[in-house]
């Protein structure tokens, strides 16, 4: 018998004799961290002799798992003199010899580096010089389980495995830089992760070495955005943490708040349910159908590069069904319950949740919210609308800017255009004037509608995703078809910013032919036929007189405390309604239009296309407030006037 025999048989005599278990199992613990010098000698005895050691260890109490521990590394130690010379050398331990079945990754392909050694309760490192002491790198086992690299930005992350306190696998992925750095490190303890300063460094030169030693294994590719993914969507598309398509194989990285979002991005009820409970009923009411195909317009930008981002914008006084209309839209994709966001969320939340959701509709409901930061709107117009984010500073230079391709859709009682006198964001924006739901039983369906969307959802989008992966040959002719109709309806524009609008109807064009095409789905000629009437007076509220008419109606549809004969708490009266027709107090006017960045010449544009009235050769009349007794100078607004805030007429261009 071998002089290493002969010790683990001692060692295992000592434990089996010990009177408690704790004490036990701190000697089979101590011969593990030493075990290393009598690997080889173990493994060239006799092989009944060294078995029956293990066994008598197993069978003291406590020591278990250190006996199968050690019936592994000599089993590995076996398996190694086996091989060629040069192989011995090089050999590593593989680690489905050494943790179990349960642990995560691909534990066959994966082995330990030279030196190290994984215990059932830890992680040792190598020996100390002029030592058989080995240093205890983690309290718990932690392995490298993948390599990952970022399509987005080209970043590398690790997936990174370790053992909770109750024999649990935890699973984190973090970036490499992090990994790389003892202080960045601890940081991670936050997450479970076993580490504190005083075996940071060693986890950090263990992790290094674990990463070369298993250079050769493949790097898995991931994403920090939505949408398609590479070159014309080559690698597929993610629904959030669903890759369809493409090549495949891609894996979402995203963070609370988007890990959270991405989770929205699924499926309830059946495709039918969702033809039969929310299309059908919507197909009398244009302005929500209209919903639908902006909701799908975001996947068209993927496939036709010179489209540009916009803004859908549903705009009117409350209870009108706006908010169901963008149930019915987030519908498409996921659960609108968490899909739709609100205008209350701070300018860098807009910012991250629209390059977060690429080929996706970024949906906010209620500008209200953002009543008292109007900037914060305007600046969400420019930011879905161009290509990039701002550039920001690191410490490294630049921060990569992440890509914008998304459209927007937004509700609230004033239209985002009131936000500010800015053309360049009007000619951005799709404004939807009017009532969505026109009909007499329109309460009724928007309330079937809500409770559809709560049941029925994510089916749609989805299905257009596949369509569109299984005929890609088809996408050539889907990018002449979005040119041709850019085209058609900008020869037909009667303004330059007519001629902007146009690539906003082609896109949502596209996008109703697409839900037709992979749904079966008749397209809604009445909703597309509004879209075009919708974006000839979008281009024309960047003419300042109409403009500023469609502003000012929204800016009195946000101010109900603000109207004769109610109850406004105190606050200043500034307008008198006589059925449809608003006088306006003529201070405020004056006021309102400065404050917004109007010239008062707009209301000499007014009078001369007769939506005020000018009886008395006076632009402004006497009003008698009811609600103070007061009789004040107002400029009182025509039926003309009414008719074009109102959608009703496109007069006055």
């Amino acid at each position: 018998m071998s002089n290493a025999v002969e010790r683990l048989r001692m060692v295992a005599g000592e434990a089996f004799r010990a009177e408690k278990w704790q004490t036990a199992k701190k000697v089979a613990r101590a011969y593990v961290e030493t075990m290393a010098a009598d690997l080889d000698e173990l493994a060239a005895g006799e092989a009944f002799e060294v078995d029956a050691a293990v066994e008598l260890l197993g069978s003291a109490a406590g020591c278990r798992e250190m006996a199968k521990l050690i019936k592994r590394q000599v089993a590995a130690a076996r398996r190694a003199k086996a091989a060629p010379r040069g192989r011995q050398e090089g050999q590593r331990v593989p680690l489905s010899d050494l943790l179990p079945d349960t642990a995560p990754g691909e534990l066959g392909r994966l082995v330990m580096p030279s030196g190290y050694l994984m215990l059932s309760d830890g992680v040792a490192g190598p020996p100390k010089p002029d030592s058989d002491e080995r240093p205890l790198v983690s309290a718990r086992p932690v392995y490298l389980a993948a390599t990952v690299r970022s399509v987005t930005d080209g970043e590398y992350y690790a997936d990174v495995v370790w053992q909770t306190p109750d024999g649990q696998w935890e699973v984190g992925t973090f970036p490499r830089h992090v990994l790389a750095d003892a202080r960045s490190l601890v940081k991670l303890a936050r997450r479970g992760l076993p580490v504190d300063s005083g075996t940071a460094g060693a986890l950090v030169r263990y992790l290094t070495a674990f990463e070369r030693a298993n250079v050769s294994t493949s790097v898995d590719m991931a994403t920090n955005a939505l949408g398609w993914q590479g070159e014309r969507g080559r690698l597929g598309f993610m629904w959030g943490e669903t890759c369809i398509g493409g090549t495949g194989g891609v894996r979402l990285l995203a963070e609370s708040g988007k890990a959270q979002l991405a989770e929205a991005y699924r499926a309830a009820g059946s495709l039918e349910e969702w033809r039969r409970m929310v299309w059908e009923p919507v197909q009398e009411h244009p302005r929500v159908a209209l919903g639908v195909y902006a909701a799908v317009a975001p996947v068209v930008l993927g496939l036709v590069r010179s489209a540009p981002g916009f803004v859908v914008d549903w705009a009117g006084r409350s209870t009108g069904g706006k908010t169901t209309t963008l149930r019915v839209a987030a519908s498409v994709w996921g659960d609108p319950a968490q899909l739709i966001k609100s205008w209350s969320a701070t300018a860098n939340a807009i910012e991250h949740l629209a390059s977060f959701s690429a080929y996706l509709p970024t949906m906010l409901d209620d500008t209200k919210e953002a009543r008292q930061y109007p900037s914060r709107v305007i600046g969400a117009v420019y930011q879905v609308t161009g290509l990039q984010s701002k550039l920001r500073a690191s410490p490294d230079g630049l921060r990569t800017t992440s890509a914008f391709r998304t459209v927007l859709l937004s509700t609230g009682e004033a239209p985002i255009t009131s936000f500010g006198a800015d053309t360049g964001a009007a000619a951005r924006v799709l404004a939807v004037r009017g009532f969505p739901f026109s009909s007499e039983d329109s309460r009724a369906v928007a309330d079937g509608l809500n409770a559809a969307t709560l049941t029925t959802f994510g089916h749609v989008g989805p299905a257009v995703v596949r369509w569109l992966d299984a005929n890609r040959e088809r996408w050539p002719a889907i990018e002449s078809r979005w040119a041709e109709l850019r085209e058609g309806f900008a020869s037909e524009a009667s303004n330059p910013f007519g001629g902007r609008s146009a690539p906003y109807v082609a896109t949502l064009q596209v996008a109703a032919e697409l839900v037709s095409a992979a749904l079966g789905l008749k397209v809604n000629a009445a909703a597309l036929e509004q879209m075009r009437r919708f974006a000839r007076e979008s281009a024309q509220v960047a003419e300042r007189h109409r403009g500023a008419l469609l502003d000012l109606w929204g800016w009195l549809a946000s101010r109900p405390d603000a109207r004769d004969g109610l109850d406004n708490g105190g606050r200043e009266v500034i307008v008198k309604w006589d059925n449809e027709r608003p006088a306006v107090i003529a201070v405020a006017l004056r006021r309102w239009l400065d404050r917004e960045g109007y010239q008062t010449d707009v209301i000499d544009e007014w009078a001369r296309l007769g939506w005020i009235d000018t009886s008395g050769d006076r632009r402004t009349q006497v009003v008698r407030f009811s609600s103070s007794g007061q009789r004040v100078r107002c400029y009182v607004f025509t039926d003309d006037a009414v008719k074009v805030a109102n959608g009703e007429s496109n007069d006055g261009t």
